[in-house]
């Protein structure tokens, strides 16, 4: 493929540590379309979004779609790292490191 399923690098900060740093599909994912997404914003902030696959190419996430969940500007701008991940009963879990004083 030579397009990414999901090309959000306008919205990414890459200084230091922050990046995209974690992408998850939920259990539900081929009916609901929903995805997870924890990245650093160009502000530094450490943000969760949701974003839904593209209604015209299952291959594409809609850029569009995407709705933050959480934004935290951490205390530090070191040490950004973490994961988001799904338990068998589909509850999201977020798991964080870096953000202790």
């Amino acid at each position: 493929f030579d397009t990414p399923f999901l090309d959000i690098r306008s919205r990414v900060g890459t200084v230091g540590e922050g990046g995209l740093l974690s992408l998850a599909f939920p259990a539900n994912y081929a009916s609901s379309g929903h995805f997870y997404v924890f990245y650093t914003d160009l502000s530094g902030a450490s943000v969760i979004s949701r974003f839904v696959r593209s209604s015209t190419n299952p291959f594409l996430a809609d850029e569009t779609s995407e709705k933050k969940l959480l934004s935290i500007v951490p205390p530090s701008p070191h040490h950004k790292g973490g994961t988001i991940a799904f338990s068998p009963r589909t509850v999201s879990t977020f798991g964080r490191t870096g953000m202790t004083r």
